[in-house]
């Protein structure tokens, strides 16, 4: 299971016991959805990153979309 947070860092966590397996900083907060999706038999995670929020306390930044191959 993937989840992110509002200080950038993506997570990932084992389905079985909920153990942090791994933790991948983007460097500015989450706000959008994490998708996931195969092409040419290879699996990619991408994250939309750099949310700015009247409703939420984070630092401004760049956006971006980042994509990660497992």
């Amino acid at each position: 299971m993937l989840s992110a947070d509002l200080n950038g860092n993506l997570i990932a966590f084992d389905d079985a016991t909920g153990k942090i397996l791994t933790t991948v900083p983007l460097g500015a907060a989450v706000g959008g959805g994490i998708i996931t999706y195969t092409t040419a038999g290879k699996q990619f995670v991408a994250v939309a990153a750099g949310l700015s929020s009247p409703l939420f306390e984070t630092p401004q930044t760049e956006t971006s979309i980042v994509v990660l191959g497992l």
